[in-house]
């Protein structure tokens, strides 16, 4: 008899089997069915919890969660089975119990979304009124348990219950546009306290924004929802969309960082859920015209933020202002990521919106500052963290949705890459040059300074992990990059490239400075001497004396230096890919034959 079967015989013995109640919760979404009688039971746990003055308020929170979990997961199966299937009368006592459970003093944050999610899949069995008696509850519960809920892990639960009670209500009417509001605003500007209230500077804040990037993006998924449920149930599709792509723009446009993520992942989601399927309204439609125009708004402006946070720490010098700063900072690169992230979704999913140079460049900030980044473990050690705390930050970021979506916003960016103009394509480049360099900078300074003790007790794997995906994406982007420059100079003849061949040739091999630490043992145990390592620096000069001259006479050569600086900088890091010897080969290939004409 499974574990599963065993907990359904225990929980009918007994409605105080807690151990039986969380084995089925735990594995609730391995169950294909809950019969009549297995209802009956939840219910009983449900009477049993409401009178058991024994046990503490942790326990009986956890317990109400869990049947709630188990109840939404019925309803969720009745939902797909066939109309009528389900019982009412088990139905509606469930429901009010669930309503009553949010407007009692027990109902925490924790409760209140699995509450919410349990309403919000039984809504399709309610009448009209009912639901909207359900997305008041919903509303006020929110309201009541807001700070709670914007920084806990329950908004999956949380974005997945709400999406259901707008469908169920066919967005109709201002109740449905005070949920959306209210979701929008969960992040207020005054709710700052999960980036302010971080001790160590820059790296926590950083962190602290990247769980928060984490626990958002299912905004994406519940907007993405909604749009392709109007799509089926609304005969006024564009006008509904119109109205609610409204409320998402004066979100995303108020100044403040909390509601631009929101609204910025609002809008991917929405435009992910309207533009994709055989009934997805046509990029010509208002909404999802005004949508891509808020996604490429968010992207450029957010950048913008960060460039003026950037340099208000630079000028700040009281500790406590600073401080102030680089929170404000921390939220702006959520913003950043947030619109990175949706763009990122949306392009896989429809291409939209349309390629621009601010998109592009907002994927490859993102992908080098937050996906494919090692700084917080890089300065762990001096700000004299221990190594547990340097393998929490390490798995967290292991973990990351942003991590994990590393290789797909590089294709991406990519592709993006190949439809912007020129003054894009450059700042590109310029980015994943700074990327890698940093990289390479801040893993040397990391190898030489840590202690070896310190150092061998962090997971060599997860550290190997991010490299690996850095590695990857650079020769992807790389390898992009690369293949625009050739097909563009080869349609000019090679007396339009010789003029600048010789000054950009001497530029590719880069003057023949040795890093300090080349001894330096990297993540494969080889032993790096790599000349060049002040590339960036020391021609810095160069580059832009022959940039201007580049634009106008080719700049195949130009390209191929920046390319080989930023090989050199990930060799630390490299893994034997044939994609990458490929590229060199080539660009090697250009450079020498640039040589020999010159």
């Amino acid at each position: 008899m499974s574990s599963v079967a065993s907990s359904w015989i225990s929980l009918q013995q007994d409605p105080k089997a807690i151990d039986s109640l969380h084995t089925l919760a735990t594995n609730r979404h391995a169950l294909s069915s809950i019969s009549t009688s297995q209802v009956f039971t939840l219910l009983q746990v449900l009477q049993h919890l409401w009178q058991d003055q024994a046990m503490t308020a942790a326990q009986r929170t956890s317990a109400f969660s869990q049947t709630y979990h188990l109840l939404a997961r019925w309803a969720h199966i009745q939902r797909s089975a066939a109309k009528g299937s389900t019982d009412q009368s088990q139905l509606q006592e469930a429901v009010t119990g669930a309503l009553q459970l949010l407007q009692s003093h027990w109902c925490t944050a924790h409760l209140s979304a699995a509450c919410i999610l349990f309403l919000g899949a039984a809504t399709h069995g309610l009448a009209t009124e009912q639901r909207e008696a359900v997305a008041h509850a919903a509303c006020s519960a929110i309201r009541v348990h807001k700070a709670e809920l914007s920084q806990s892990s329950h908004v999956t639960e949380l974005a997945a219950g709400l999406a259901n009670i707008m469908i169920s209500l066919q967005f109709q009417g201002s109740l449905v546009h005070w949920m959306l509001a209210i979701v929008l605003s969960l992040w207020s500007p005054n709710d700052q306290a999960s980036l302010k209230q971080q001790p160590h500077g820059v790296t926590s804040i950083y962190t602290a924004a990247s769980d928060l990037v984490r626990q958002i993006t299912p905004l994406y998924s519940m907007m993405r929802h909604v749009g392709s449920a109007m799509l089926q149930t609304r005969t006024d599709c564009p006008k509904a969309a119109m109205q609610m792509t409204q409320l998402i723009s004066d979100a995303t446009n108020s100044g403040h960082w909390q509601e631009g993520m929101t609204g910025v992942l609002a809008a991917g989601g929405l435009l992910d859920g309207l533009a994709r399927g055989t009934a997805a309204l046509p990029p010509s439609s208002p909404p999802l015209q005004a949508l891509c125009h808020l996604l490429t708004q968010a992207c450029s402006a957010s950048q913008a933020a960060i460039d003026q946070a950037k340099q208000a720490v630079h000028n700040s010098e009281a500790d406590a202002q600073s401080h102030d700063i680089l929170s404000e900072l921390g939220g702006w690169y959520v913003w950043r990521d947030a619109a990175a992230f949706a763009c990122c979704q949306t392009w896989q999913a429809c291409r939209l919106p349309p390629a621009s140079g601010s998109a592009v460049i907002c994927l490859m900030s993102c992908l080098w500052t937050s996906c494919l980044t090692l700084t917080g473990l890089f300065q762990a050690p001096a700000l004299g963290l221990s190594t547990e705390q340097g393998n929490v930050w390490l798995r967290n970021q292991c973990s990351s949705r942003l991590l994990q979506e590393a290789a797909t916003m590089a294709r991406i960016a990519a592709e993006l890459y190949r439809l912007v103009d020129s003054q894009a394509q450059q700042v590109c480049r310029d980015l994943l040059q700074k990327g890698a360099r940093e990289l390479y900078e801040g893993y040397r300074a990391y190898a030489l300074k840590t202690p070896l003790p310190w150092m061998q007790d962090i997971d060599a794997a997860a550290v190997r992990q991010v490299l690996d995906k850095a590695f990857m994406s650079g020769v992807l982007l790389m390898t992009a990059f690369w293949s625009v420059t050739a097909a563009t100079d080869h349609k000019r003849g090679p007396a339009d490239k010789t003029s600048s061949t010789k000054a950009t040739a001497s530029l590719a091999a880069g003057p023949t400075i040795t890093a300090v630490g080349q001894a330096t043992t990297e993540p494969g145990g080889a032993v790096s001497a790599r000349p060049h390592a002040n590339a960036a620096a020391a021609g810095g000069s160069m580059i832009e004396e022959h940039a201007s001259r580049a634009k106008q006479q080719g700049n195949s050569s130009l390209v191929a230096a920046e390319l080989l600086d930023s090989m050199s900088y990930l060799q630390f890091c490299r893994m034997k890919l044939t994609a990458y010897n490929t590229l060199l080969k080539n660009v090697l290939t250009s450079v020498s034959t640039s040589a020999e004409v010159g």
